[in-house]
Formats: structure tokens, sequence, C-alpha cells
């Protein structure tokens, strides 16, 4: 089975995603980074948005940070960076080994 029609938009920031989130009125509207758990829902119908609001492009989501007393991960953060970041096997070493076993 097929998908159903749907709009397709790769935003360029945060400031985009917000809007087209707000203007949604009766839409269904879904952000998609990865796609592993929406995109074969919608090809058995049973997730059907109207509009895919791509957020892979958007900067500063695929961030790792050092904020001091923290590390910042950014939610579009692959996870193969995670694993190979210096930053995060020199401070969090066991998220570094972890990270390797996460996945479908």
């Amino acid at each position: 089975m097929k998908a159903a029609a749907f709009d397709y938009v790769r935003a360029a920031d945060l400031d985009e995603v917000c809007r087209l989130l707000a203007e949604a009125g009766d839409e269904e509207r879904k952000i998609i980074a990865g796609g592993q758990t929406l995109v074969p829902l919608m090809a058995m119908r049973m997730a059907r948005p109207d509009m895919l609001i791509d957020i892979n492009d958007v900067p500063g989501l695929s961030e790792i940070e050092d904020r001091g007393d923290q590390i910042a991960i950014g939610g579009c953060t692959r996870q193969r960076a995670v694993e190979r970041s210096d930053l995060i096997s020199g401070r969090l070493p066991l998220l570094a080994k972890a990270v390797r076993n996460v996945g479908h």
C-alpha cells in the first residue's frame, strides 16, 4: 500500500517550523527527522498527515556542544555522531559505548 498524498516541506529554520505548525488549522502536520516510525505507518495508511515538516537541515539541531557543566546534544544529532564524538567519549564514555547498542 502507498501513503496517502501529503505536502513535504524542508524547513530552513525553527521560525519556519513554528510558523508552519501554527498555521495548521484543521490540517494534521507532523515533524519528521528520521521517519523510522512515521513512514511505515503512513505506508499502511495508519497515519495520514497533510504535511511533513522535515527538520534535518534546521541549524543547531544536530550539534554536540560543551556548555561547561553540561553537554547539550541536539534533537537531530545522529547516533553515529554521538558515538564518534571526542567530547562525548572524553566526558561521557558510558554514553559513547551505550549508543552503539541502541536502535531497531
